[in-house]
């Protein structure tokens, strides 16, 4: 069997398809869309109007090639999924999403339609540990070298749900507590 024929809609390749670096694989009138390798990076590039789609019947996954770990998994009609080091770490749900690990970011805002909430959830009982979870207010700032928790507040319980402190620091003063039961 040939590994190139002509047929009338135009080619047939019986086989792999070899370009070598810089070699590209053209499509469009204009050039709107290249593949190719230039020797230490490969690219897909779509410079025509319009966007470039990637469609998967069920799941697309980017992977990488070495380890075949997955950098990011998108799940038809469900979720998208970020992964660092081939773990899971930010994932969409059909509430919000989920975050695996520490989350940084310049700011935060809740709303909600009725009442907004923040839920501090600690995996340890608050019978087993004195402090049941904190807000720190934390400061880097390199001009003055000020950097550490400047206050923070503290949800503390002596063994018993029945009786929470939250108590009140400040870098600069004495600590106050008010009783919530």
């Amino acid at each position: 069997a040939p590994k190139l024929a002509t047929t009338s809609t135009g080619i047939s390749i019986s086989n792999d398809a070899n370009f070598p670096d810089n070699g590209k694989a053209i499509f469009g009138a204009s050039d709107d869309l290249q593949i190719y390798h230039n020797a230490n990076n490969s690219f897909i590039q779509d410079t025509g109007t319009g966007s470039l789609f990637i469609d998967g019947s069920a799941t697309v996954t980017i992977r990488e090639t070495s380890t075949n770990e997955n950098m990011a998994v998108f799940t038809g009609g469900g979720s998208a999924s970020l992964y660092n080091n081939g773990i899971k770490k930010l994932e969409t749900t059909s509430t919000g999403i989920d975050v695996t690990g520490s989350v940084t970011a310049d700011g935060l805002t809740v709303e909600g339609a009725t009442t907004p909430v923040i839920r501090l959830e600690s995996e340890t009982s608050f019978l087993n540990v004195n402090t049941a979870g904190k807000i720190e207010f934390y400061t880097n700032d390199a001009s003055t070298n000020a950097t550490g928790v400047g206050a923070e507040i503290v949800a503390d319980s002596v063994s018993t749900l029945a009786s929470v402190d939250l108590i009140f620091k400040t870098r600069n003063s004495a600590v106050s507590a008010s009783t919530v039961e």
